[in-house]
């Protein structure tokens, strides 16, 4: 994975974990680690790929779920947020 990927909020799920749903502005070679980030706010060594379509009724490849390490971060993330994923 390439420095500077990019990300932007599509969807924000007010669950325990916060999921945040983001769909890739670059490159989908990349992983979840234990000290990753999104828009700098800590992530769980969680991801998923949610059952997202496009308008002719494919999956899109490129939204993905990232959890919250911190519920707390979840002020500081809006819908539409581009953010840098840090592995």
């Amino acid at each position: 994975m390439s420095e500077g990927h990019r990300f932007k909020i599509e969807h924000i799920r007010e669950s325990n974990p916060v999921m945040i749903i983001a769909r890739s502005l670059g490159t989908m070679d990349f992983s979840v680690g234990e000290n990753s980030t999104l828009g700098g706010c800590k992530l769980l060594k969680f991801l998923d790929q949610p059952r997202s379509t496009r308008a002719d009724g494919t999956q899109d490849p490129k939204v993905f779920a990232f959890c919250l390490a911190d519920n707390a971060d979840r002020k500081k993330l809006s819908v539409g947020a581009e953010l840098e994923f840090v592995p």
